[in-house]
């Protein structure tokens, strides 16, 4: 992945120049001094002498003092102002969405029935597997933090767009009337590989969808407040039913500086529809995907079975944060 970098500020150096005072007979000069505020003395007639300041990088330099010259002494004075000096300015570090680039989430199935549906075995991340919970398996149990991924770098409080690569196994979802689905009314077909249209939705943030027996797949973007700006559908249908979508997609999603993106994997029964293309009986019908491209490579990934013999073959999600721009 490619992450965008910040915009170096930039600092303006100074320079300074003083002339010092001489005569043939004895008069005022005029010369700058440095910022100690020293003063120089003239001496007899004779040819004056020139001060020159330093210059700095990167800052603002120092004005010249003024001095005075002229008197008896053989030599004219000399002043000058002090060297300028600064600081150039700082890169800000590149926007990050940290481990959310390579994150994978598998849910195995937990038996192996004949059919073309199981029992959920558990949502398993970074090789920890957390089994069902009161009939449901929901990667916000136990803690609704463990898919939750900070933004870092940039400037504080902007908006990026960070365009995600998806991939993974998914039974489809009618999250109801308030997401707004890409492909409107056209269903995707799940026989092909990838699945096309691609089954993507979005919602506003603090939006409420359908709770129905069948997976969701989501994405929830934050601002550094804590304000739900956007939520995204992974594998959005008009209707439901025992059949399973090849992902494999690009999209943009919107992101903040100091927010963080939250991932959402929810089963309100804790069963699935296996990867079998076609109904049961599912040997020989699982299929796989082609990670071709895919930076990092997903970790721990056995397709199609995840652990399983191929005819009881779950499912899985994969993201791939492609780029990050400024919106």
């Amino acid at each position: 992945m490619n992450n965008m970098a910040g915009t170096p500020a930039t600092g303006t150096g100074g320079s300074d120049v003083g002339t010092s005072g001489s005569g043939a007979t004895p008069s005022a000069g005029t010369a700058n001094t440095s910022m100690s505020g020293s003063t120089s003395t003239g001496g007899t007639p004779g040819a004056g002498g020139t001060g020159t300041s330093g210059s700095g990088t990167g800052g603002t330099g120092i004005t010249a003092g003024t001095g005075t010259g002229g008197g008896t002494g053989e030599t004219g004075g000399t002043g000058g102002g002090s060297a300028g000096t600064g600081t150039g300015g700082s890169t800000a570090a590149p926007v990050s969405v940290g481990k959310l680039d390579g994150m994978l989430v598998t849910t195995p199935c937990g038996d192996t029935p004949a059919g073309d549906d199981c029992a959920g075995g558990g949502w398993i991340y970074e090789g920890k597997n957390t089994a069902c919970s009161g009939g449901k398996l929901d990667s916000d149990v136990p803690s609704k933090s463990t898919l939750d991924f900070p933004i870092t770098g940039g400037v504080m409080g902007t908006h990026y767009i960070a365009t995600m690569h998806f991939y993974g196994m998914m039974e489809p979802k009618n999250y109801g009337p308030t997401v707004t689905r890409e492909a409107g009314t056209m269903r995707p077909n799940d026989s092909q590989n990838p699945s096309k249209p691609e089954p993507f939705a979005t919602a506003p943030g603090g939006s409420t969808v359908a709770t129905t027996d069948y997976n969701n797949y989501e994405i929830h973007s934050f601002d550094e407040k804590g304000t739900e700006i956007k939520q995204y559908y992974i594998n959005s249908d008009t209707q439901q039913g025992h059949y399973v979508f090849a992902i494999n997609y690009e999209r943009p999603i919107e992101i903040v500086s100091g927010g963080k993106v939250h991932v959402r994997i929810y089963d309100n029964n804790c069963r699935m529809i296996k990867n079998c293309l076609g109904g049961p009986p599912c040997e020989g019908k699982a299929r796989s995907i082609d990670l071709t491209g895919a930076s990092p490579m997903p970790m721990g990934l056995t397709q199609p079975g995840l652990g399983k013999a191929d005819k009881d073959s779950g499912q899985w999600f994969f993201i791939d944060v492609k780029n990050i721009v400024a919106k």
